[in-house]
C-alpha cells in the first residue's frame, strides 16, 4: 500500500545553486553578505551556504528558499523585481557568477517528517524542535555546524517516490533515535521541476563534518533502518551526499 501518494505537499523549496568564479568568491560573499537583509525580506530564505566538499563542484553558493505553493513563489519573486534595490544587487552580482541552476522541490508528506521528527520548511532557524522533541538541546551554539545534503536518484516510473517514502518513513525513526545530540533532520523532498525522480535529505550537524561522521557511523546500528534501506536500494540508481557551511546571515544556520 502507498501511504504517501501525490498530490498532499506540505510546501514547496526552490534550490538554487551559483557556480562562482574562484578569483571572486569572497567577493560574491561580501556582496551576498551587505545584501542579505534586503534578500530576507524580499523572498523566504531558509539556507545560505557554500559547497565545502561532495559536491559536483566547489566555490558554489547553494540557497534554498521555502513557499507555500508554485503560486507563492510566483507572486514573491515578481515583488522582488520590482524593487530597484534588488535588481541593482542582481546586476551587480552578476559578475560573480559563471552558472546559475534552479529546481523546485516538493516537501514529503507530513507524516514522514514526523516518522523522522524533522523540523520542516517553516522552521525558522530557533529552537530545534517542540515539546515532544527530548533533544532540543543539541549541545552547540551555531559555530562549526554543517548542513549535509544527501540526494538519491530513483528508478523512473509513477509510482517510485511514493514507494521510496513508504520503506523511508518505516526506518527512519529508528536511525533517528540512535542519532546523538547536534544531529537533526530537517526536511526531505522530492522534484516538481528539474531532474525528476529525485529525492534528498537535508540534515543539520554540529560540529563539522567529522561530528557528521561519526553520527552516521553510529545510526548504522539501527535494525528498523536496516530494513528500510534494502527497499530504498532496489528503487535507486545513484547516491550523493553534499556537505554545506552555512553563511553567517543564513536562516538556518
Amino acid at each position: 500500500m502507498l501511504r504517501f501518494t501525490p498530490p498532499l505537499s506540505s510546501g514547496i523549496f526552490e534550490y538554487r545553486t551559483y557556480s562562482l568564479l574562484p578569483s571572486l568568491v569572497s567577493s560574491f560573499v561580501s556582496s551576498a553578505s551587505s545584501s542579505s537583509e534586503l534578500r530576507k525580506s524580499m523572498l523566504p530564505l531558509r539556507l545560505f551556504g557554500f559547497t565545502d566538499t561532495g559536491g559536483e563542484e566547489l566555490n558554489v553558493a547553494g540557497h534554498l528558499y521555502y513557499y507555500r505553493d508554485i503560486g507563492e513563489r510566483g507572486e514573491r519573486r515578481a515583488e522582488a523585481a520590482g524593487s530597484e534595490e534588488w535588481r541593482e544587487f542582481v546586476k551587480e552580482s552578476r559578475k560573480f557568477v559563471r552558472k546559475q541552476k534552479s529546481e523546485i522541490f516538493n516537501q514529503c508528506h507530513p507524516d514522514v517528517l514526523e516518522a523522522g521528527r524533522g523540523l520542516g520548511g517553516g522552521w525558522d532557524g530557533g529552537s530545534h524542535g517542540d515539546d515532544h522533541h527530548d533533544d532540543d538541546d543539541d549541545g552547540d551554539d551555531g559555530k562549526g555546524v554543517v548542513y549535509e545534503i544527501r540526494t538519491y536518484n530513483l528508478k523512473l516510473g509513477y509510482d517510485t517516490v511514493p514507494r521510496w517514502y513508504d520503506y523511508y518513513a518505516s526506518g527512519i525513526g529508528g536511525k533517528v533515535s540512535l542519532c546523538l545530540p547536534g544531529t537533526r533532520l530537517v526536511t526531505v523532498m522530492d522534484t516538481s521541476v528539474g531532474e525528476m525522480n529525485k529525492v534528498v535529505e537535508v540534515w543539520r550537524h554540529g560540529g563539522g563534518a567529522g561530528g557528521m561522521e561519526g553520527r552516521r557511523v553510529r545510526t548504522r546500528g539501527s535494525r528498523e533502518w536496516g530494513e528500510a534501506v534494502l527497499g530504498i536500494s532496489g528503487l535507486t540508481t545513484g547516491f550523493r551526499n553534499e556537505v554545506i557551511v552555512p553563511a553567517e546571515f543564513s536562516v538556518w544556520k
